[in-house]
């Protein structure tokens, strides 16, 4: 047995914010939009209802990377090692559409916001390009800086919330928190999912800590509570400042929603103001910056991982292409698809990685050791993944229609 070692709390505070850095990322822009679409009371429980789903699959894997004899380095090894073929499989999937729809989401996301909040009137698809470049060498020169001013850039992004918080809340109108469209409730499930996805530094957290199992899983509860209360702040603070819908071309939720813009760009349109505007896009454009950078790095360790399996020697351009390439060339075509993508990535990409594959590995662990609670646990994550894959799916495909307001189910031999 491994000795258990005390880690002090300052260590598990500081892996918290790992936790917390990971979580606010591009999925905290457009949150907002979404839940705002469906209300606040709907929005709040979906959030508590998918936290708790976060958590559990968080335990699974915090078991996984900390038991020591049955210790992983890293996700496509521990799907591989559990689940074989099914695991490499599905875990590819996952991987692809998780890393490829994110960068796609950042791209459009990053275009969006200079192109609407600077003064240089300059198409979208130029802003897209001097983004990608700069944001793309950083991640491919700089990487290691950045996660040295990992501190500093958490500090400046907490102080650019601050200010946009502090200028909005004057404005919010609380009489806007008690409408409810429980019908488009399922549809803000993606865009939570990525905005409370911290799965991939579980790792990382677990290494940091010293495998000890209880100390990390006290870091990720800890990063994951300060994400949910920064989200919902600013879910409320937005959905406050923002009128549901009004004459057209008018900042509004469903506006927004229409358009796949990220929050900051209509609530700096309804204030006025050029302290909202000037730190909405700096805030915007850094968090996005800050979570290209991680996936940009990610991506292309899965894509050389990938290649190597198969050839030797692969070139490092070959890698840059099959890694940046894709991602670019879909949001250079589709430049207004920020939401969307973040759906897809919700729906489809974080769910099959860290939804039906934990699920999978907790059954099979169950079922080896006898245990009728795990297995129901496992079965419970397993259903509730499937579900949201099946709904995205459903919307992404047009047999479910989701509007605010309006539910329809679109049969598939009678279109129109």
């Amino acid at each position: 047995m491994k000795e258990h070692i005390h880690i002090p709390f300052s260590k598990i505070f500081t892996n918290a914010l790992f936790v917390t850095g990971m979580t606010i990322g591009a999925g905290i822009l457009g949150l907002p939009i979404k839940t705002g679409a469906a209300g606040v009371i709907p929005s709040l429980i979906s959030m508590l209802v998918i936290w708790v789903f976060m958590m559990a699959t968080a335990a699974i894997f915090v078991y996984k990377f900390t038991h020591p004899k049955e210790r992983s380095r890293s996700y496509p090894v521990l799907f591989q090692n559990e689940l074989g073929t099914t695991g490499r499989v599905l875990g590819t999937f996952g991987y692809l559409i998780n890393f490829y729809g994110l960068m796609v989401a950042y791209l459009t996301g990053a275009a969006a916001i200079l192109m609407s909040l600077s003064r240089f009137n300059l198409p979208v698809n130029v802003w897209m390009t001097a983004f990608f470049i700069v944001a793309t060498l950083i991640t491919l020169t700089g990487a290691e800086k950045v996660g040295r001013l990992n501190v500093l850039i958490m500090a400046v992004l907490a102080l650019l919330f601050g200010a946009m918080i502090f200028k909005t809340v004057p404005h919010v109108d609380v009489s806007r928190f008690a409408r409810s469209d429980w019908a488009f409730t399922t549809s803000i499930f993606p865009i939570i999912v990525v905005a409370f996805c911290f799965q991939n530094v579980i790792p990382f957290v677990c290494k940091n800590l010293d495998g000890d199992a209880r100390a990390s899983f006290k870091a990720i509860t800890l990063g994951s509570l300060i994400a949910i209360i920064i989200n919902v702040v600013w879910m409320l603070t937005v959905i406050g400042s923002l009128p549901l819908e009004g004459p057209p071309d008018s900042p509004t939720i469903l506006g927004a929603l229409a358009a796949n813009q990220p929050a900051t760009i209509p609530l700096a349109e309804v204030m006025h103001s050029k302290v909202v505007t000037i730190t909405g896009m700096f805030f915007a454009i850094l968090a996005i910056t800050t979570s290209y950078v991680p996936t940009g790095l990610a991506l292309t360790g899965f894509i050389r991982g990938r290649l190597s399996m198969r050839f030797k020697n692969v070139k490092n351009y070959v890698v840059v292409l099959l890694s940046f390439g894709p991602p670019f060339l879909v949001a250079m075509l589709f430049p207004n698809i920020f939401l969307k993508a973040m759906d897809v990535v919700g729906g489809v990409g974080i769910v099959t990685i860290f939804g039906i594959l934990p699920s999978l590995i907790l059954a099979k662990m169950a079922l080896r050791l006898r245990k009728r609670l795990l297995l129901a646990v496992a079965i419970v994550i397993l259903t509730v993944s499937s579900l949201l894959l099946i709904f995205e799916v459903a919307q992404e495909t047009g047999l479910l229609k989701l509007n605010p307001t309006v539910e329809t189910w679109k049969p598939l031999l009678h279109e129109g």
